[in-house]
């Protein structure tokens, strides 16, 4: 109740300050891919907004609702900003603000705002205006977040593999053509295969025969391999290889290299002097490097 509150809560603060937004993640699972809200999990609110200036706007209002707002490190390296708010002495209510779909290079532009926006679903239980991706965007997403948090060291967390199972449940026959479609437009064949399979794999569910046939044939010509994705020299390189100029791979690289501290801050989970932050950066820096 306290996370559909805050989102309400923020929806009203876009109508301030940012303009059309969509939620994300659990929030919005919560809202129609589960009998009831209470059944799926939250431990953020995920708002996706249309530009990065979108985002500073929704966060200046939230800073005045009492969140503190931690920046990302650079603009080719995080595409979301933290905003906290503490509750209670031991827990704190975090709201993200993105401005891509993934908070990653390799899948930040796989969509744009606008495609997104155009074929989402109202979620009228957290406020008139409320919206949330379509149930085809949403196994994508959930899909590309999974592949992402692998390539990251994260396991699959039961809920994040069980939201395939409940998203997959409100597919209809067209929704599936038009998942195939998009998979293979996008390059995400591969991505939703194995994030499939995984989750059919954790909870016994067996997927359409013609759909994990269709994806499998798509993703024998993609270029991301998706095994591949927890190899840490494989990840740098096909992200500066989505990079389209050597100027943006330049750039990616010394954010990558100098990140801020409050990234640091968030990546270590620790507090400390930026110094102290960057001689554990270069210490797990070198350990990847030379294993």
């Amino acid at each position: 109740m306290a996370f559909e509150l805050q989102a309400r809560q923020v929806l009203a603060c876009l109508h301030k300050s940012a303009g059309p937004a969509l939620l994300l993640k659990g929030i919005a699972l919560a809202q129609w891919a589960y009998p009831q809200p209470h059944m799926r999990q939250c431990g953020d609110i995920d708002i996706l907004l249309p530009s990065r200036a979108s985002a500073d706007s929704l966060a200046r209002e939230l800073a005045a609702q009492g969140f503190d707002t931690s920046s990302p490190s650079g603009d080719l390296v995080a595409y979301e900003l933290m905003c906290r708010k503490p509750l209670t002495s031991d827990w704190s209510l975090e709201v993200d603000v993105h401005w891509q779909l993934t908070n990653s290079t390799l899948f930040a532009e796989t969509f744009t705002f606008d495609e997104l926006l155009a074929e989402s679903q109202p979620l009228p239980d957290l406020g008139k205006g409320a919206r949330g991706l379509s149930p085809v965007h949403a196994m994508l997403h959930a899909a590309m977040h999974r592949v992402l948090n692998r390539a990251a060291g994260i396991g699959d967390m039961l809920k994040w593999q069980y939201d395939f199972v409940a998203i997959g449940e409100r597919l209809n026959t067209e929704d599936w053509m038009r998942l195939l479609q998009l998979a293979k437009a996008k390059g995400l064949a591969g991505t939703l295969l194995d994030s499939l399979r995984a989750a059919g794999t954790a909870f016994g569910h067996e997927w359409p025969a013609n759909v994990e046939r269709a994806l499998a044939g798509s993703a024998r010509n993609e270029a991301l391999e998706i095994d591949r994705l927890s190899d840490w020299h494989y990840l740098q390189k096909q992200t500066l290889r989505k990079l389209p100029s050597t100027r943006l791979r330049l750039k990616w690289l010394w954010q990558r290299m100098f990140p801020n501290k409050d990234y640091l801050t968030y990546l270590y989970g620790r507090q400390g002097s930026y110094t102290s932050l960057m001689r554990e950066r270069l210490h797990r820096g070198w350990h990847k490097l030379i294993h």
